[in-house]
């Protein structure tokens, strides 16, 4: 992978085969309007897994290091502007960040997710 959009992609179909509902780029209802509205990276839903739903990702792609402040700025945008905002009129119950870093030579295969809210 070698962007976010790549993840993003990655994500959406491993998702897909796992039975989840998958949106991508959804805008909030708050600032749907705008001329660049607020949107969040992935918002999924599955009915197995109501106390999750819906859950928001927010996706970073990192590479090399010294990348810390991608970190905090995924979890700035989960808690300034999607924290209290609705999606498709509802409110998320769960927010998480998917980093995919790369750090040199090393790979790291694994997309951590990390929750922010819930």
């Amino acid at each position: 992978m070698n962007n976010e959009d790549e993840v993003q992609d990655f994500l959406h179909t491993k998702l897909l085969e796992k039975g989840w509902k998958v949106e991508r780029e959804v805008p909030t209802d708050e600032s749907k309007d705008k001329k660049y509205p607020y949107r969040i990276d992935l918002v999924i839903f599955k009915s197995d897994y109501q106390e999750l739903n819906p859950m928001g990702i927010e996706v970073k792609y990192i590479k090399g290091i010294r990348q810390g402040s991608r970190i905090s700025e995924a979890m700035d945008q989960i808690i300034f502007k999607y924290g209290n905002s609705h999606f498709k009129g509802l409110e998320l119950k769960t927010a998480c960040i998917a980093i995919y870093i790369i750090l040199g030579v090393i790979n790291i295969k694994k997309i951590l997710l990390f929750q922010a809210i819930s």
